[in-house]
């Protein structure tokens, strides 16, 4: 929960600073200019759209949250379209003037979640639930993402 507190806290702090900086260059309908800060039952209900979306599969955000037959039941009595739209836009876990430029020695490609991954790691204790073996499948989709932060090698089995 202290993970999500803390995501609150920088989505509404990068919401407001973000607004602050662009105010008048805003369209005059934007639905930024609707903006009001995300509390933490919001959020939690937010996570779980997120990850309902990547079980349930659609093309777009839209079809998830529309009024018409495409829609996904639950999400839009959870929050209207454009409330959740303006929630991703501003998400942020950590500030951005705390992570080091892509320049920099100290740079850390997944520094922007790292709360996140060393909460799954400590807290929920993943590592002993779930310890790669030797069957072990990577999608060549994503390799070339991964690349960025790690160096994947295909490896021969001998035979």
């Amino acid at each position: 929960m202290i993970l999500f507190r803390q995501c609150v806290k920088e989505t509404n702090r990068y919401a407001r600073d973000f607004i602050g900086r662009n105010i008048g260059r805003l369209a005059p309908h934007s639905r930024v200019k609707a903006w009001r800060p995300v509390y933490f039952t919001e959020f939690k209900a937010f996570i779980a759209v997120i990850i309902n979306m990547g079980l349930i599969q659609k093309p777009s955000i839209q079809e998830y949250l529309s009024s018409k037959i495409t829609k996904t039941s639950w999400f839009s009595e959870v929050m209207s379209r454009n409330r959740f739209q303006n929630i991703l836009k501003f998400f942020h876990v950590v500030k951005n003037n705390n992570t080091p430029n892509r320049n920099s020695p100290f740079y850390d490609p997944i520094g922007k979640v790292r709360p996140f991954v060393d909460h799954i790691n400590t807290c929920m204790q993943f590592k002993r639930c779930y310890s790669p073996s030797q069957n072990l499948s990577i999608d060549r989709n994503q390799t070339i993402y991964s690349n960025k932060a790690c160096e994947i090698r295909q490896l021969s089995c001998g035979c």
